[in-house]
């Protein structure tokens, strides 16, 4: 089998994961996300808190009282983002495909250079390329 042909089905391998549950759920999920201005709002609000407390610690004359509202704020929101249903769908989606792309790079692995992947399987897990024998 030459290139081009392993890269067509590549390719048919690529499309059948687009049309995944997986990717229809991501796609979905991250739409609403990107479509949640409170959200939104809320993470803006958030990553310039980190800007400003890492901004205030790094000159060494922070005052206290300032960084404690600072870092008790990003922790609130920490929390609040976390806990959206917007969110949690959206980082459930995204962990369900990159396992979907997690099992198809093991499995075309496996089919290429055996089930121990690679390498082989040691047992030594540590250096493990993907078999999951454990």
């Amino acid at each position: 089998m030459n290139r081009e042909e392993i890269l067509a089905l590549a390719a048919s391998v690529g499309e059948a994961v687009a049309a995944s549950d997986e990717m229809k759920e991501y796609e979905q999920a991250s739409a609403a996300y990107g479509a949640d201005g409170e959200l939104m709002e809320m993470i803006r609000e958030y990553n310039t808190d980190r800007e400003a407390l890492a901004m205030a610690s790094a000159d060494g004359q922070a005052d206290e009282l300032i960084t404690k509202a600072l870092g008790d704020r990003i922790a609130e929101l920490e929390s609040d983002i976390a806990h959206s249903e917007v969110f949690e769908r959206y980082s459930k989606a995204g962990e369900a495909l990159r396992e979907l792309m997690d099992a198809v790079f093991r499995a075309v692995s496996e089919a290429a250079y055996g089930s121990g992947g690679a390498e082989g399987c040691s047992g030594d897990c540590s250096r493990c390329s993907g078999c999951r024998h454990g």
